[in-house]
């Protein structure tokens, strides 16, 4: 998909080029942050999205005299309305963070660079989330163009949660040279970032080490008023998840920091403890291994799955419990149950 927006404060004549960078800042001239100009932009850049039409064009003007803005929206032809109103809303918000106080700016936004990027932004956050011995988060996405971006992102496993994440957020920032390449490699010191139209990866090694990411879910467009309204989400649902979550300070002095002389046994995916609640009610407490790349709604989507299984041959879950890195799963005491 291809929007033209142009933000214009005067009648300037100017070819557009074919620019890497979607966002191209003109420099021609700039405007006060909470001036009348600034008003008016705002109030114009927010009507766009609900104003434009299924032909994909519209253009509008707000103000006057030197305080004037004018807008030009143009989507590709075969886009439906819903992706060209997403386009625009995009574009419009992307507009005001990457040229800030510009009077004249222009946009040549491709779905592609929004597919990437909500890619590599699961991936970041599953490889921040990684264990001591590897941070890594790979997988790919179809886009909305018919392509499919693989990507691999990796830490060295030194680093926290929060360093892993910003080095590569650093790696990631490449609208400055290659913002609209089909395939980017990405060296930093302590991070890597590479993505391709086509596998690179080892897969069968990744489904081993359970560091292979399920495609992430594309976002819904806004809806609109020709839109039917979405559905509200399960609110029960969404607490009942938050509800079987339970302190980690309080599971940990349960079990007694995690003792040896509290172990019941260790298995495939990890250590499982004798614990006792505050309440006096016994538990047992799985620690699962560091190993898994899997994110914490991912984790809290499964534990609430589990939760749901019901049958008098199942110990029942009682909760879960995350901190950093750490993985939780309490269940009922066997000695309870018998």
């Amino acid at each position: 998909m291809m929007l033209l927006l142009l933000i214009l404060i005067s009648l300037v004549a100017f070819a557009t080029a074919q620019v890497q960078n979607p966002y191209a800042c003109m420099n021609n001239g700039n405007y006060t942050s909470n001036s009348t100009y600034s008003d008016n932009l705002n109030s114009l850049l927010s009507s766009l999205a609900s104003n434009i039409n299924d032909t994909g064009f519209y253009s509008a003007s707000v103000g006057r005299n030197t305080d004037t803005v004018n807008a030009v929206v143009l989507c590709r032809g075969d886009q439906t309305l819903d992706q060209c109103r997403t386009c625009v809303q995009n574009a419009a918000v992307g507009l005001v963070q990457l040229c800030p106080n510009q009077r004249q700016a222009m946009v040549c936004a491709e779905p592609f660079i929004e597919d990437r990027t909500t890619l590599l932004d699961d991936l970041r956050r599953r490889a921040a989330n990684g264990s001591s011995v590897r941070k890594v988060g790979a997988g790919f996405m179809n886009t909305s163009d018919s392509e499919t971006i693989y990507a691999l992102l990796q830490c060295t496993p030194d680093l926290s949660p929060e360093n892993c994440d910003n080095c590569l957020n650093r790696a990631s920032q490449v609208q400055g040279c290659c913002n609209t390449a089909r395939g980017v490699r990405s060296l930093l010191p302590s991070c890597n970032l590479r993505y391709e139209l086509y596998p690179f990866y080892n897969e069968t090694r990744l489904r081993e080490l359970q560091l292979l990411a399920p495609p992430p879910t594309p976002t819904p467009p806004p809806s609109t008023p020709s839109s039917p309204t979405p559905s509200p989400p399960a609110t029960d649902e969404i607490s009942s998840v938050e509800s079987l979550q339970f302190d980690f300070g309080k599971i940990r002095d349960a079990t007694n920091g995690f003792s040896d002389a509290n172990k019941l046994g260790q298995g495939g995916f990890g250590a499982v403890y004798r614990g006792k609640l505050p309440s006096g009610q016994e538990i047992a407490v799985k620690r699962l291994s560091r190993e898994s790349g899997q994110g914490n709604i991912e984790f809290k989507n499964e534990v609430l799955l589990v939760a749901k299984l019901q049958h008098r041959n199942l110990v029942r879950l009682l909760g879960f419990s995350i901190e950093g890195t750490e993985r939780l799963l309490i269940y009922e005491s066997l000695r309870m149950r018998a």
